[in-house]
């Protein structure tokens, strides 16, 4: 049995529309896009930036630009 957890979000109409949309759009339920969001934005927040503004990832010592 899954243990669950409330959290509360408050979406704009704006907000709410674009998480139906993509929930849609991606066949995959609107829990599973604000999930796959949050990944995303912790996977983004361990992103070095360069100088010159490129997103750089590092891995097992070797540092490549990457595009989002």
């Amino acid at each position: 049995m899954t243990k669950k957890n409330t959290l509360e979000f408050v979406a704009g109409e704006n907000s709410s529309t674009l998480i139906r949309k993509l929930a849609k759009d991606l066949k995959i339920s609107e829990e599973e896009v604000m999930q796959k969001g949050l990944l995303f934005m912790k996977l983004y927040a361990g992103l070095q930036k360069s100088k010159r503004g490129r997103i750089l990832l590092e891995t097992d010592g070797e540092t490549q630009e990457i595009t989002l």
